[in-house]
């Protein structure tokens, strides 16, 4: 797992076919696909992820376990932006989407 500080980010991978779409679709399709994918992204214990807005739930998100999980890396950054640190013309809004954009 990716950890700074003790933060853990990881993506979890969900076949929401649990496995029929590569059974599947070669029949109904008439090539083989591997799944039909839902992605998660674990942060601080809680899974966020998009449907129709932005989610969060305790992980695992959909019914199952995930299918892959991957480590993603944390960008740093993120961590100079604190209430402390805050300064109108050096460490703001724009300075902090500008690092992780």
């Amino acid at each position: 797992m990716s950890s700074i500080n003790g933060i853990k980010v990881q993506a979890h991978l969900y076949d929401l076919s649990q496995g029929m779409a590569r059974q599947m679709s070669p029949m109904i399709l008439g090539k083989q696909i591997e799944g039909i994918w839902h992605t998660g992204v674990v942060v601080f214990g809680l899974e966020y992820y998009y449907g129709g807005g932005i989610c969060v739930s305790p992980p695992p998100a959909v019914p199952g376990m995930p299918y892959r999980t991957i480590d993603l890396d944390v960008i740093e950054e993120v961590f100079r932006y604190t209430t402390e640190t805050y300064s109108l013309l050096t460490n703001n809004c724009n300075n902090f989407a500008d690092d992780i954009a």
